[in-house]
């Protein structure tokens, strides 16, 4: 039989949901509300100040999720979506479609005020309803006789006894006679239900799922389709398009999948940030999610993409003048042995904090003509005490010319260098890589200029009194420091220190420190000057040897034992 053929009575023959009226598949088809039909990417949404997202950013259909995106609503959850009650709801980007069943009439064009065709047909009190093909069949009962819009009783139909699933016909030879009704079998008097789900050829259609009911059967359609007039359409789950963020839609006979690859974003949406922080150390500093990447927070001293190149050495709290002209905080110690014995050099000290934080920047400071290291020792314990490691040395000659001197110098580096792996070295492990400057007195300050302008790579330089006349400079790009003394006769400041000072290039960091009435030992000693001499000198370290910028200031006022203080490049 027909599913066209059903028992009046039924509300639906077909795809109209059965006996309630309802739809029984997942989704329908009709209006979208709310949408943006303009962007149908899911929008993110500005993070307040306190990291939430301001609910008036989200568009409608929208709402802040605890993740701080706006992630959509699925409006179906609540009343139906606003849809009629006998009509799907489908949840979609920004929205809800709503679509009437099969069997109804869509009043508003929108899916929210559904009507049954046999709510509008009119059939007499006594007639059963059927919907076929989208039209209503009125069909009296028995013992009732007639169109269906009017049924009259008929007294020879009650003598029959007829099944209450049966109606009552009449006969070519006017007389009556019981039939089962459509979705029944029997002998009229006695109808039994009929499973039409077993029909051959099928009562439902392609792409339709059928339910056997009593008296009837109910065409629904199968999962990833939806009603489309008399038939059951693919749903096109990427129209509109429900992944965010640029992810790729791909509908799928069930539903839909987003490709997210390259979006940033993760989940079934891509509405899910990818934590690019879970597989990421930065090794000094912490790491802060980005969309589609990160970054890396270096702590104070660090940088490169994973804080994993020291840039800086940052000691200790703000720095004062005061800290500056006194002893560090650190304990110190020295030691003559056990260090690589370079070619260079024919002896050395080297002083080191025992109790300070590493890793530590290092210098190493050569004396001047006939003058053993001793003679520059004071800044050993007083540089170590703040933080620096210090390798005085004695060149191989006493009478060595500053060319000499600069090797000695370089050559102390490397030993110095070689203290960061050697066992047993008190500074094992303990030295920054690449954190080295030199300093000199008199031929040593020569010395370092020449170290300096040979080898680019030092952080800085600091000449002591430089005995090397009218010497030019004017490559150097390495960061100098000049102490000289108005009342220096060894080294006039005019043929030497300024001479140098000003032959070096405009870029070249660099500060001129000439001390009014001093000797040529200005610069022996930090103490000298009234402790200016030493707090010049740590403030140049802090600054360009270990990369702390906050000694700067100190380097821009001229100390009050100046008589003449110049300063360039910074």
């Amino acid at each position: 039989m027909d599913w066209r053929d059903e028992l009046p009575g039924t509300p639906h023959a077909g795809l109209d949901g059965g006996l309630d009226g309802g739809l029984d598949a997942s989704t329908g088809d009709g209006s979208i509300q709310d949408a943006n039909t303009d962007d149908a990417q899911r929008p993110d949404g500005s993070p307040s100040p306190d990291g939430n997202v301001d609910p008036s950013s989200c568009e409608a259909g929208y709402a802040p999720s605890l993740a701080g995106a706006c992630v959509d609503i699925d409006e179906c959850e609540q009343d139906n979506g606003g849809c009629d009650d006998d009509a799907s709801c489908r949840n979609v980007a920004g929205g809800r479609a709503c679509a009437c069943p099969l069997g109804y009439e869509d009043q508003n064009g929108d899916g929210t005020a559904c009507v049954s065709q046999c709510e509008l047909a009119g059939c007499d009190a006594n007639a059963e309803c059927t919907v076929i093909d989208g039209e209503a069949l009125c069909e009296c009962r028995s013992p009732y006789v007639g169109s269906g819009m009017t049924c009259t009783f008929d007294a020879a139909c009650e003598l029959l006894g007829c099944d209450a699933h049966a109606e009552c016909a009449l006969t070519g030879d006017d007389t009556r006679e019981c039939r089962c009704g459509s979705g029944y079998e029997g002998s009229g008097t006695s109808c039994a239900n009929r499973n039409e789900c077993e029909d051959e050829p099928p009562v439902c259609g392609a792409n339709e799922l059928c339910s056997d009911e009593e008296g009837t059967y109910r065409c629904t359609c199968a999962p990833g389709f939806e009603p489309d007039g008399d038939t059951c359409v693919e749903i096109d789950a990427c129209d509109p398009d429900p992944c965010q963020h640029g992810g790729t839609c791909s509908d799928q006979l069930i539903g839909y999948s987003c490709n997210c690859a390259g979006t940033g974003y993760e989940g079934t949406d891509c509405d899910q940030n990818v934590d690019d922080c879970a597989s990421i150390v930065c090794a000094n500093g912490s790491c802060e999610d980005r969309v589609n990447g990160y970054m890396c927070i270096c702590d104070a001293g660090f940088d490169g993409v994973l804080c994993d190149e020291r840039v800086a050495i940052i000691r200790g709290p703000t720095p004062t003048l005061e800290s500056l002209l006194a002893a560090g905080p650190y304990a110190t110690a020295n030691y003559t042995e056990g260090f690589r014995d370079g070619p260079d050099f024919a002896g050395a000290t080297i002083y080191y904090p025992t109790d300070a934080e590493p890793p530590f920047a290092g210098v190493a400071i050569v004396p001047g003509f006939v003058s053993p290291r001793s003679s520059i020792a004071s800044w050993g314990p007083f540089l170590a005490s703040h933080g620096i490691v210090v390798m005085t040395v004695d060149p191989v000659s006493d009478e060595a010319q500053p060319p000499q001197r600069a090797d000695a110098l370089m050559d102390a580096l490397q030993s110095l260098e070689a203290e960061h792996t050697r066992a047993g070295s008190p500074l094992l492990d303990k030295l920054a890589d690449g954190f080295l400057g030199v300093m000199g007195w008199s031929m040593g300050g020569a010395a370092t200029l020449i170290a300096a302008r040979d080898n680019p790579a030092l952080r800085c330089s600091i000449a002591m009194a430089p005995v090397a006349a009218n010497t030019s400079f004017s490559t150097n790009t390495v960061p100098q420091l000049i102490f000289t003394a108005s009342a220096d006769f060894l080294g006039d400041p005019d043929v030497h220190g300024r001479f140098h000072y000003e032959s070096l290039p405009a870029a070249t960091p660099r500060v001129y420190f000439e001390a009014s009435g001093s000797s040529h030992n200005v610069g022996n000693n930090p103490a000298n000057e009234e402790h200016e001499v030493g707090a010049s000198g740590l403030s140049w370290l802090r600054v360009h040897l270990e990369g702390d910028a906050r000694y700067e200031t100190f380097l821009q006022a001229r100390p009050s034992n100046a008589g003449v203080y110049l300063t360039g490049g910074f």
